[in-house]
């Protein structure tokens, strides 16, 4: 799915609120149940700071893979098993 809208509009809550919604009443397989695929870093973090404490509230682990960023902890979220991920290509 691919959501465009203005600067501000909502489309995180949008969009995430429903998706973590629906992973909440699924069970967790050990590996990703969705990704968020964003341009540019600085959308991905702010993506994640936004829905990791709704994630959280939840009991679904959310975790940011960047470029620029220590692979341990994202390994590490791998290893654990974690059900989004929020993504980008861009360093």
């Amino acid at each position: 799915m691919l959501g465009r809208g203005r600067t501000g509009s909502g489309k995180t809550l949008a969009f995430g609120l429903p998706m973590l919604t629906r992973l909440a009443k699924g069970t967790p397989v050990g590996s990703p149940r969705a990704m968020i695929l964003t341009p540019t870093r600085e959308l991905a973090l702010q993506i994640a700071d936004n829905l990791s404490p709704l994630a959280a509230a939840v009991g679904i682990d959310l975790t940011l893979i960047a470029g620029g960023m220590s692979y341990g902890p994202q390994l590490r979220a791998f290893e654990r098993g974690v059900d989004v991920i929020v993504a980008t290509p861009a360093a």
